[in-house]
């Protein structure tokens, strides 16, 4: 075996994958005096959080498009804020507009447009709610999952702090767990709309329904995790990170597909790329997917029988199309507000609808969209006056009844530009160029099982310690040398490179 080896002649630890856990990983361990090394498989870093071009002068900032689940913590320990990292000072206003009426606008803490008489008063009891019961959910999120069979103290301490939000709010906090995100909203506020505007942040990248079992609970986990949005979007995040894990030493090397990991008595030594170039090391952080990670680069024959077929059953079903389109002016309401950020959606079981077919193997004739306009903020996106508009399409499945062919991908879109035009008229006449990527695309073109951009549904029975299983929820795997540092793991999917932050930190504790 050949080896890549730092000037000192020590074996680098080696990443597998920059994306934003990946690099959030690398600049963990670098920062931390290892000599890291990251492989990226496609010729740019920053995975779904790459800028990317889809027409001739037409750029979007990232599949993963919201920035807001970015944490304060691993900003202040990265010292991104030292590589330009920045919070935008103004939140951005998410309009929801309605088929045959005036849009309600969300803008952080404040509510504008159609209402039911004290919806109000009762979002600012809503929002003064998610305050109190931020900082215990941060708690969990930003560290390691509990271990119920470890330690007493981390789990007594959990439960003082649930405790101590006074008995109102901890009954609501364990109430809310396994409930459906539909049940609670009608719960808090009488206007429908307002109920649906809401809830969809709950489904977005999910096999989920207003009605699933335990949708709240994503809905809870977004709310409390997010903060500003950064100025450039998920692209400066990529930016900042690569340079914190430069900054500290650490090498990127891009184009580098990782086809193996190397084992000797069950133990890493290195990795083999797909050009035939071995590299040892005996220590591998893998930011792809869980089943990827064991199952393809190591093997289902160097693992258990029990561990294969739990990784195997993590379930990993895409529901979220990306549709992006270039435009030759504003995207703009009927009534000529300018959009920079939208959801559809009019009523909770509007949002039902949307996510029934993906149960058949079909895709949503009339698909629930959650999109932003990058180039309001960045116009460098797109020529002078034009604009970008990123789409999360919900829900069309990764296996598709008669499967993607070219077809089923054009009428996708068109249902998607459809739905979109009832909102904004003039969308086909400004309308320049769109790429349509189904779920199976994603899977291809970024390497995620099944399509999922959460590398695993975040339901109950796949978050925390029994995320992506039980045998593998601190990190390790049965096979020594190897963490998984990415969207499987604790604290789960969206753009917050915390699971690679924590996965580097929980091996730099093991030494």
């Amino acid at each position: 075996m050949s080896a890549s080896t730092s000037k000192s002649g020590a074996a680098p630890v080696v990443v597998i994958g920059a994306g934003h856990n990946g690099l959030s990983c690398a600049a963990t361990l670098a920062r931390a005096g290892r000599k890291v090394l990251v492989l990226e498989a496609r010729e740019q870093i920053g995975g779904l959080a790459a800028r990317e071009s889809f027409a001739e002068g037409y750029a979007v900032p990232g599949v993963l498009h919201s920035t807001t689940g970015v944490r304060a913590t691993l900003v202040a320990r990265l010292g991104l804020q030292a590589h330009g990292l920045r919070r935008r000072e103004t939140p951005l206003e998410i309009l929801c507009p309605q088929p045959d009426g005036p849009a309600l606008s969300i803008c952080g803490d404040k509510l504008s447009g159609p209402l039911a008489e004290g919806d109000a008063e009762r979002y600012a009891s809503f929002r003064a709610f998610i305050a109190r019961v931020t900082p215990v959910v941060r708690k969990l999120l930003d560290k390691p999952p509990l271990d119920p069979l470890g330690a007493y103290w981390p789990l007594m301490l959990t439960g003082l702090r649930v405790r101590r939000l006074g008995k109102k709010d901890m009954i609501e906090l364990l109430r809310l767990g396994p409930m459906c995100v539909a049940d609670w909203m009608r719960d808090v506020f009488a206007g429908e709309h307002l109920r649906a505007a809401l809830a969809v942040p709950a489904l977005q990248a999910s096999f989920t329904g207003p009605w699933s079992a335990g949708s709240a609970a994503q809905l809870l986990l977004r709310e409390c995790c997010a903060d500003g949005e950064l100025v450039g979007g998920p692209a400066a995040l990529i930016d900042a990170l690569a340079a914190a894990t430069h900054a500290a030493g650490g090498e990127i090397r891009s184009s580098a597909r990782v086809a193996r990991i190397l084992l000797d008595k069950g133990a890493v030594v290195g990795v083999q790329l797909h050009d035939g170039e071995e590299l040892a090391c005996q220590t591998v952080l893998a930011s792809c997917d869980p089943r990827q990670a064991l199952l393809e680069l190591v093997g289902a024959e160097h693992l258990s029988s029990t561990c294969g077929e739990e990784l195997r059953n993590i379930r990993c079903r895409g529901t979220t199309a990306i549709v992006r389109m270039a435009l030759s002016g504003p995207l703009e309401l009927q009534d000529g507000r300018q959009v920079e950020a939208l959801r559809t959606g009019s009523g909770l079981d509007v949002l039902e609808r949307a996510f029934d077919p993906v149960k058949y193997k079909r895709f949503a004739e009339e698909p629930l969209l959650e999109l932003r306009v990058p180039s309001v903020a960045d116009p460098s996106l797109a020529p002078a006056g034009h604009h970008v508009v990123s789409i999360h399409a919900h829900a069309a499945p990764y296996e598709l009844e008669g499967g993607w062919t070219d077809a089923a991908r054009e009428a996708l879109g068109d249902a998607v530009q459809k739905q979109l035009t009832r909102f904004c008229p003039e969308l086909a006449a400004r309308l320049v160029a769109r790429e349509v990527l189904t779920p199976a695309d994603l899977a291809e073109r970024y390497g995620l099982s099944g399509g999922h951009l959460h590398h695993g549904e975040h339901a109950l029975d796949q978050l925390m310690f029994l995320r992506p299983t039980a045998r593998c929820s601190q990190y390790r795997t049965p096979v020594p040398g190897l963490w998984l540092a990415g969207s499987g793991s604790h604290p789960g999917g969206g753009l917050t490179g915390m699971p690679g932050h924590l996965a580097a930190r929980a091996c730099l504790r093991a030494g």
